[in-house]
């Protein structure tokens, strides 16, 4: 029995790998399966963390992980260890008053947290100074609007990733911007792992 993930590098200014975003797979295919997110983050969880050296995988670098609403609340994030991940809110979570006051627990616990393909909607100002990292999708927001974003919110403390950087130019547009992280087929595909599942020890009784 095997188990698969694929993990994207995240790369600093320099191309330096600051993380990995770990992408649920299960098989060698490396695409994502037909599952729902949670089935997908649930599963990803129990086979990397609970069944696996994440460390191994890691390389001494956080990771990505992606969380849908209903994890979130249901507490699967405060299982893992603080100082490995970085918590991905998907886009489509509802920024309503539970997920605040789940986000600020996971802030006051010292988790760091990201937003995925951040559509820069008003309803999510009041999360952004328990909020860690910003995503960007260069294919759905246009460099302007980030631009326009960040010279507004220069009071928080706040890092911005640029995600599907697809071309050098693109590359070096975003980081005059002052984008700090960069995520995209330009600089490597998702890398799928193959790894072998550590089966139970038999009882010897």
């Amino acid at each position: 029995m095997y188990y698969y993930v694929a993990r994207q590098p995240i790369l600093d200014q320099h191309l330096n790998t600051y993380a990995y975003e770990l992408l649920f797979r299960d098989s060698l295919n490396n695409v994502f399966p037909s599952i729902s997110s949670q089935q997908a983050t649930s599963q990803l969880i129990i086979e990397q963390f609970r069944k696996q050296n994440i460390d191994q995988l890691l390389e001494g670098k956080p990771c990505f992980v992606n969380f849908p609403y209903s994890l979130l609340l249901a507490g699967l994030a405060e299982s893992l260890p603080q100082e490995k991940v970085v918590i991905e809110i998907l886009e489509d979570v509802p920024p309503d008053d539970i997920l605040l006051s789940k986000v600020q627990q996971l802030h006051q616990l010292g988790y760091r947290l990201a937003l995925d393909d951040f559509t820069m909607s008003t309803e999510w100002e009041r999360f952004l100074p328990f909020i860690h990292i910003i995503k960007f999708d260069l294919r759905a927001t246009p460099l302007d609007q980030i631009t326009h974003f960040i010279k507004q919110h220069k009071a928080f403390n706040l890092m911005y990733l640029a995600e599907k950087v697809e071309d050098e130019a693109e590359f070096e547009r975003a980081k005059r911007l002052g984008i700090h992280l960069f995520q995209g087929f330009f600089f490597s595909y998702p890398e799928m792992v193959k790894q072998n599942a550590i089966l139970p020890q038999a009882s010897s009784e």
